[in-house]
């Protein structure tokens, strides 16, 4: 589902757990009461659970940790620094994870598990 959808689901079943919560206040048929607390309970935890997923899923789609290397060819670093050696060559159209982030600098690591450092600017995040 969407994340729209998933939010839906939490503040309508939170809605719901409230209402049940009224309900379970002032309502003396014993039975009454015990189902409105378990099903109230049951929502809550849904509740939680639909907010997870959305929360998951959000972060999953505005997740910045990949990059495609734009300039014709660049030479990655061992440290992120212009006198850094220099570990391996990477040409453009190649697709990149990004760790860490330091400055205009950022390291790297591409799907062999080769790790450097570059220039952000290199790149275009996807």
């Amino acid at each position: 589902m969407t994340v729209s959808a998933w939010s839906w689901w939490s503040i309508g079943s939170f809605g719901v757990m409230l209402a049940l919560g009224l309900l379970f206040l002032f309502v003396r048929n014993m039975q009454m009461r015990r189902f409105a607390f378990g099903l109230s309970v049951f929502c809550f935890v849904l509740s939680l659970t639909a907010f997870t997923f959305a929360y998951l899923q959000k972060a999953n789609i505005e997740r910045t940790d990949e990059a495609i290397v734009f300039v014709p060819s660049v030479t990655i670093k061992s440290s992120p620094d212009d006198s850094g050696n220099n570990l391996f060559i990477l040409h453009e159209g190649i697709k990149v994870r990004i760790e860490d982030r330091i400055g205009e600098w950022c390291e790297v690591r591409i799907e062999d598990g080769k790790k450097g450092w570059m220039r952000i600017n290199e790149l275009i995040i996807i």
